[in-house]
């Protein structure tokens, strides 16, 4: 092979190798400015339970008033989130919304918070009155507030079901028979839009990237409801008195885990 020859290859493979290194470098410095650009995130998540344990569509419990119920939806909007830090100053994260399941990874991820001690975590159960009169069938079908199955809106007048819960229950007057007759809870309108606060230890750094996990305490929500008795079906507007009562017990059915 000519000298020449060999001279030109050297020289091709020294601009490889430099060219790899400055892409190397230049990841590198990447990934240094994101650990060190003073933000950091928090990932969200949310679990459904009943006493303590995972909540599923396949077991049957028993509520206060004696009656055995299964829950076959438990499903529910978040959105709104806010983070509250130790100086009392609010940080929102506007346009996340979150369609919680029973048995599905329910998570939410907090991008871009400033770094320090945060005190109190924000959310609303439902959807913003805006959000919540928009046309569900605009959005693409990965998104939360796309068409769902089971439904989760009515129409563009009453807007999204901001919370579905429904299964069957013994109605028999001894309360001793199966559960074999439906009963539903939806939840909805820009009235019952419910605000949740609870207090958090979150310390946010740009090299951690902490969790909570918030669980929906399920057998909260039949607090001064006789289920399967008086109180059998509530779609809000034609039965506002058990929507009332359902929306009150939410904003203390949430803890931080």
């Amino acid at each position: 092979m000519k000298t020449s020859t060999i001279k030109n290859y050297a020289i091709i493979l020294l601009a490889v190798f430099a060219s790899l290194s400055i892409t190397s470098c230049d990841k590198e410095d990447d990934d240094h400015d994101h650990d060190h650009d003073g933000k950091g995130h928090v990932h969200v998540y949310f679990n459904n339970l009943y006493n303590g344990a995972a909540q599923t569509s396949t077991a049957t419990y028993t509520g206060t008033n004696g009656r055995d119920f299964s829950i076959e939806n438990n499903n529910y909007y978040i959105s709104n989130m806010r983070l509250v830090n130790d100086a009392g100053v609010e940080v929102p994260f506007t346009g996340q919304y979150l369609l919680a399941k029973t048995g599905e990874s329910n998570e939410l991820e907090l991008e871009e918070i400033a770094t320090g001690n945060y005190t109190k975590i924000r959310f609303d159960v439902g959807i913003d009155s805006v959000t919540n009169h928009a046309d569900p069938s605009t959005y693409p079908a990965t998104s939360p507030l796309a068409l769902k199955t089971p439904s989760m809106h009515w129409s563009w007048a009453s807007g999204y079901i901001f919370y579905r819960l429904e299964g069957l229950v013994d109605t028999t007057a001894a309360k001793n028979g199966t559960v074999d007759t439906g009963w539903k809870i939806h939840l909805g309108t820009d009235a019952k839009l419910t605000s949740v606060e609870l207090n958090i230890d979150l310390m946010i750094s740009a090299s951690s990237h902490p969790g909570i996990t918030i669980n929906m305490n399920t057998e909260d929500l039949f607090n001064n409801i006789d289920l399967g008795g008086a109180d059998l079906v509530s779609m809000t507007m034609n039965n506002q008195d058990l929507a009332n009562r359902f929306k009150a017990n939410l904003a203390s059915a949430f803890s931080v885990e």
